[in-house]
C-alpha cells in the first residue's frame, strides 16, 4: 500500500508515468519537463499561461526549475520497480504492466485510470461482458479447487489407517467395492487428472468466450482506392507519399482524390486489431473508415466526418480526429510503431504505441453502424506499413 501511495505521488498528472525530469511551476506543482512544455506550447498565443493541475494564471512563460530531489527519488524508485513489474494476464500480444490484481481470481490487470477529462480503460481487459467471465472463471477455480481439496483426502487410503472413512468416500463417490483392490497412488493420481482435465476445460472455455482478440491477418491496401499521389508496394502492405502522379482511372468511384488508400478487408463483428509502422519524418494517418466516405473534397479527410477515426503522426507529434475536432495528445512519440484495435460490438476503437511496453494512446466509444475499413493517408515524404 505504501509503495502505491508513493507511485502516485511521484506520477506526472499528464501522461501519467513515473515523473522523467520533473520541473516545478511557481505554484508548487511538478510535472516531466517534455510533458509540460508540449501544454506551454499549446496555451502560447492565449492571454495567459496556466498550470494543468490547479490552473493558476502566469502572465509570461513560466521558467521551469528542475525538481532535483524529486527526479533522484522517481530515479531510485523507477530502478526499484523495473525488478517488479507484474503483467497483465490477458494482454497476451504485448507485455502491458498491470496496475491491480484480482482479489477473486488473482488474474492480474489493466484497469482504468482518470486521464484528463476522460476515464480510459484498456479494450482488452476491461468491459461488462468481460466482468461476468471473471465471474465464470473465478467461480470455475473455486469450484477446481474445491474438488481437488476433496480428491486429496483421498490420500488417507495410502495409509490404510481408517478403512470405514476411506469405504464411505468411496461410496458418496459413486465408486464400487472394488476400491479396495485399486492402488492408492493409481486412484488418486487418475482423480486429480480427472478433476483438473475437467475444471480447466470449463475455466479456458469461460476465458476464451470473454477475451478473444483476433489478429486482423491479411490486411492488404486497395490499389482501386488508393490516390493517384499514393505509391502501393508490391505486397499491397506499404503505402508511401508519392511525387510522380500514378496514372490510375480517376473516373473509379472508389478511388480517393488524395493521399490516402483504403484495405481491401472491413470488419463489422467480433475483436480485431491490426499493426502498423509509420516514418518518422514526413507525416502520416491511420486509422478506421466506412466505406461509404466521401472520395473527395474536405469530407473526404479521415477524421474529418462522422464516417472515420483516425490517429496522425505530424512533427513527432500524435493527434487524434474525429468529427472535424482534433485533439493533440500530451507526450511525443517513443516510437513509430501502433496497435489499432476494434471492438465493435462495444463500440471502441483503441489506438496503442508499441514500444517497449504496450501504451494506450486514445479510445474512441461510438455506435458503428457500417463495416469499418483500414484506412491510411501518407504526404511530406511519409509511408505507413502494415506489419500483421
Amino acid at each position: 500500500m505504501a509503495s502505491a501511495d508513493l507511485k502516485d505521488e511521484l506520477t506526472c498528472s499528464i501522461c501519467l508515468n513515473l515523473y522523467s525530469d520533473p520541473v516545478t511551476l511557481k505554484c508548487g506543482h511538478n510535472f516531466c519537463r517534455e510533458c509540460i512544455e508540449s501544454v506551454l506550447d499549446t496555451q502560447k498565443g492565449s492571454e495567459a499561461y496556466s498550470c494543468p493541475e490547479c490552473r493558476a494564471k502566469f502572465q509570461e512563460r513560466p521558467v521551469l526549475q528542475r525538481n532535483t530531489t524529486l527526479c533522484n527519488i522517481a530515479e531510485h524508485f523507477l530502478s526499484q520497480e523495473e525488478h517488479e513489474d507484474v503483467f497483465c494476464t490477458y494482454c497476451i500480444h504485448t507485455p502491458v504492466v498491470a496496475s491491480k490484481t484480482c482479489l477473486m481470481c488473482e488474474a492480474s490487470l489493466l484497469v482504468g485510470k482518470a486521464s484528463f477529462n476522460k476515464s480510459t480503460w484498456c479494450p482488452l481487459c476491461f468491459s461488462p461482458k468481460q466482468q461476468e467471465t471473471h465471474k465464470h472463471s473465478a467461480s470455475s477455480v473455486q469450484t477446481l479447487l474445491v474438488g481437488l481439496r476433496h480428491v486429496l483426502g483421498t490420500c488417507c487410503v495410502r495409509s490404510g489407517e481408517d478403512h470405514t472413512d476411506r469405504d464411505d468416500f468411496a461410496n458418496n463417490m459413486g465408486v464400487n467395492d472394488n476400491l479396495k483392490e485399486i492402488k492408492a497412488d493409481d486412484l488418486v493420481e487418475d482423480l486429480i487428472i480427472s478433476t483438473l482435465n475437467s475444471g480447466m476445460v470449463d475455466i479456458m472455455s469461460g476465458l476464451q468466450k470473454g477475451y478473444y482478440v483476433q489478429e486482423a491477418s491479411g490486411v492488404l491496401l486497395d490499389v482501386n482506392t488508393a490516390s493517384n499521389n499514393v505509391h502501393i508496394s508490391d505486397d499491397l502492405k506499404t503505402a508511401s507519399s508519392s511525387n510522380i502522379k500514378h496514372d490510375r482511372p480517376k473516373t473509379d468511384p472508389r478511388r480517393f482524390e488524395d493521399s490516402t488508400v483504403l484495405a481491401m478487408k472491413g470488419f463489422s463483428t467480433g475483436r480485431v486489431f491490426w499493426d502498423i509502422e509509420g516514418s518518422k519524418e514526413g507525416a502520416w494517418r491511420v486509422g478506421m473508415a466506412y466505406p461509404s466516405i466521401s472520395r473527395n473534397g474536405k469530407q473526404a479527410c479521415i477524421g474529418n466526418n462522422n464516417k472515420s477515426w483516425g490517429l496522425r503522426s505530424l512533427n513527432k507529434q500524435y493527434s487524434i480526429r474525429h468529427g472535424e475536432k482534433e485533439i493533440k495528445l500530451l507526450f511525443q512519440p517513443s516510437c513509430y510503431k501502433v496497435r489499432i484495435y476494434l471492438d465493435y460490438a462495444a463500440g471502441q476503437l483503441s489506438f496503442y504505441e508499441l514500444g517497449n511496453s504496450m501504451r494506450h494512446l486514445y479510445t474512441y466509444d461510438a455506435t458503428f453502424t457500417e463495416a469499418l475499413y483500414p484506412v491510411i493517408v501518407v504526404w511530406d515524404n511519409g509511408w505507413v506499413r502494415v506489419l500483421n
